[in-house]
Formats: C-alpha cells, sequence, structure tokens
C-alpha cells in the first residue's frame, strides 16, 4: 500500500457547516462510518440558518488539505458545542490510517494546532476524540505548543465504532416489563428523575469529567 506522505498543508476555517464546500461534504460522506464522530452533528446544524443558531456562535470547524496533486481533503476538526456543555475536539480524516505518513499527520496537526491558537482558548481544548494514532500526534503536539500537559493516564477510554446492516441484524432476546410487553416511547417530564440517575450513574467513573446529580437535572 502506498503511504500518503508530507506536503504543505492548506488549512480552511468555517463558523458552520452551512459555509462548507461541496468537497468537504463528499469527504464525509465518502467514510460515514468512520465520519459520524462529526457528520451528523454537521448535517443537523446546516438545515438552519446560521445566524438563528446563536448556542453555535463560537463554534469552529477546521479542515487542513493535500494541495498535490489536487486540492484533497486530509482532515476536518470540529471544535463545537452540544445541547449542555461544549463537546471535545473531534478529528476525522477520509484518507487510509495506515496510509499515513508520521511526517504527514504531525504537519497537518501542527496546522490545525495553530488554526486553533488563533481562535479558541487553550483551556477550550480539554479532551479529543479521533483515530488513536492521529489524537496521539494531535494531543502531544498540542502539550508542546501551549505547555498543556496530558492528565495521567491520558486516555479517557478506547472507542470501537461498530454497525450492522439488514443482512447481519439478527433477533436478540428482550428485556421486558412486568406485563411481558416491550414498550418504546418518547420521553416525558415524569420521567426525568430517573433518566438524571442514568445520566449521573454512566458519568460518575470519571475523574475527568465529572457530573452532578444536580447538573444533570439543570
Amino acid at each position: 500500500m502506498s503511504s500518503v506522505t508530507a506536503s504543505i498543508p492548506l488549512v480552511s476555517v468555517f463558523r458552520h457547516p452551512a459555509h462548507f464546500p461541496s468537497a468537504v461534504w463528499d469527504s464525509l460522506a465518502s467514510q460515514p462510518r468512520r465520519s459520524n464522530i462529526l457528520y451528523a452533528h454537521a448535517a443537523k446544524l446546516a438545515t438552519v440558518a446560521p445566524n438563528t443558531q446563536l448556542n453555535h456562535s463560537q463554534d469552529l470547524w477546521i479542515v487542513s488539505w493535500v494541495s498535490q496533486p489536487e486540492s484533497t481533503v486530509a482532515f476536518v476538526v470540529a471544535c463545537t458545542t452540544g445541547p449542555i456543555a461544549p463537546y471535545p475536539i473531534f478529528i476525522y480524516t477520509p484518507l487510509p490510517i495506515s496510509s499515513l505518513a508520521s511526517s504527514f499527520v504531525q504537519l497537518h496537526m501542527n496546522a490545525v494546532i495553530q488554526t486553533l491558537r488563533l481562535h479558541m482558548r487553550p483551556e477550550r481544548i480539554f479532551s479529543a476524540f479521533g483515530s488513536e494514532r492521529v489524537v496521539e500526534v494531535f494531543a502531544s503536539a498540542w502539550t508542546k505548543e501551549t505547555g498543556v500537559q496530558l492528565s495521567n493516564p491520558s486516555v479517557y477510554y478506547h472507542a470501537k465504532l461498530m454497525f450492522c446492516t439488514t443482512a447481519t441484524l439478527k433477533a436478540g432476546r428482550q428485556h421486558l416489563v412486568a406485563d411481558g410487553a416491550v414498550r418504546m416511547r418518547a420521553a416525558v417530564a415524569a420521567d426525568v428523575e430517573k433518566l438524571a440517575r442514568l445520566c449521573h450513574g454512566f458519568a460518575a467513573g470519571s475523574v475527568r469529567f465529572p457530573t452532578f446529580r444536580s447538573f444533570v437535572l439543570t
């Protein structure tokens, strides 16, 4: 397999996905399972006019490009805010990870970090999520650039992206309620207390992102 080697990266900055050129959308669509860490969020935001989304006025999307032999998306980086709080940095590449030369990843992460420094305070960058190899380069370069040390241990969790199709989906055992029926419905106000306990339980083991029950209920 040929290796994607270092070249001078070009960097584009967007405040809203509605401003993405078609090449960025094509890149996200080309690897939907891998790009889902930011593709779904971008697609949702793109359906609403930028000036009506006050909660996302500080969002930043960075795209680094390979300029030769033709302009190609190398990395898409999202620094955005969710319904409750800021999201981690999400990093996506449409390029095969195994084909990326270390110098290539380093050059592009350096360019991304220089751009982040121009637009974001260092404390905004509290976590990064993406391919392990890419995130390790990003984190190391961020520490070198800002002096912000990694936590110990530096890895919050390892995740694997999985998927199924209609061909591989199989019926499994269902958890039944008292009367033997499984019911699904939209949540209502009366569910808030139980949902808060579930959310708190999910995050209770985290020392990096403590979630207090009062915050969950806010």
